[in-house]
């Protein structure tokens, strides 16, 4: 399991920084599975939606445990959700018929569905602010991801 290491960046640190310290609160497969409920029960999410943020977390969860990251609050700050977009950009599906790269579309469904989790955290008073705010938004096929930058703030 890797270490935690503080963001450098000053704005992106202070996205990340959890509210609440109680263990159970920082394990975000339980945070997330309290979040489908809200959803499901609260806001009347339909299934097939619930289902959609359930297999966009699944595969974010692959991503933190491919990289050593904690399934911890901490781990879910905009740094590693960058990290998580650039990976999506560069997955090979086999889906099909033959190989191909995930669409824009589909990585843009990645983001909604991180970043309503994240609004639920912020909403809740796990995080101060949601980190998945101001993702890089794809385009088109083609993008150099290498050199992109998150939006700036407006």
């Amino acid at each position: 399991m890797g270490t935690f290491t503080p963001v450098q960046h000053e704005e992106v640190q202070r996205t990340s920084l959890p509210v609440q310290t109680n263990q159970l609160d920082r394990d975000l497969e339980s945070l997330h599975n309290t979040f489908l409920e809200f959803m499901g029960a609260e806001r009347g999410i339909s299934d097939l939606t619930l289902y959609g943020y359930s297999t966009d977390f699944v595969r974010f969860v692959t991503f933190l445990r491919e990289r050593a990251e904690p399934l911890e609050l901490r781990s879910f700050t905009a740094e590693v959700i960058r990290d998580h977009q650039l990976a999506l950009s560069r997955h090979v599906t086999s889906r099909g018929g033959g190989l191909r790269r995930l669409s824009p579309i589909t990585i843009k469904r990645h983001l909604a569905s991180l970043s309503s989790f994240g609004e639920w955290l912020v909403m809740s008073k796990h995080l101060q602010v949601n980190p998945v705010k101001n993702p890089i938004r794809p385009e088109r096929r083609g993008t150099n991801w290498s050199t992109c930058r998150a939006a700036p703030r407006s």
